[in-house]
């Protein structure tokens, strides 16, 4: 198979981004451009399916962990473990996910996503609205610049989740 390989990054936000994508949407945009998406991390698989993109998950934990319970969760048979990883294998779920049953099916996960996205951002949002959630929490701090107040940092949240 003679595939172009393009690296994305699913760290946000942009300053531990080692591929100058920023936020989930323009994950989202260059996913839906590719064949199939190749990844090891858990937000690489949601977004590509998502987008309705065939994916090739490697959970990178032996046994399996959360990649590979997600990928059973969302019923994708395009995981595998890395302390079983098959060459023949990889290549033979490769070819199913270019196929129009793999892209078929990559869609239908997308479809069944959405839903899911629309109701956690609604609530999320919210949260944020009537004080559950307070984005300045120590634990959001790392992301956040020390400056913020609080409706500048909702603002912002709210800004980068309108995927």
């Amino acid at each position: 198979m003679g595939w172009a390989r393009i690296d994305l990054d699913t760290r946000w936000p942009h300053s531990r981004n080692a591929t100058n994508v920023d936020n989930p949407a323009g994950f989202l945009s260059l996913a839906r451009k590719v064949d199939v998406l190749i990844t090891n991390r858990l937000h690489g698989l949601v977004f590509a399916l998502k987008g309705g993109v065939p994916v090739l998950a490697v959970d990178s934990i032996a046994g399996g962990d959360k990649v590979s319970k997600q990928a059973q969760v969302l019923n994708w048979p395009g995981i595998f473990r890395s302390d079983e990883l098959d060459l023949e294998k990889m290549v033979a779920a490769a070819a199913w996910c270019i196929s129009e049953e793999g892209r078929l099916a990559a869609q239908k996960v997308g479809r069944q996503l959405a839903p899911a996205g629309n109701l956690f951002r609604k609530e999320f949002f919210a949260a944020l609205d009537d004080d559950r959630v307070d984005p300045l929490a120590e634990k959001y701090r790392p992301v956040l610049k020390v400056t913020d107040s609080k409706e500048g940092v909702v603002r912002r949240l709210k800004k980068f989740l309108r995927f």
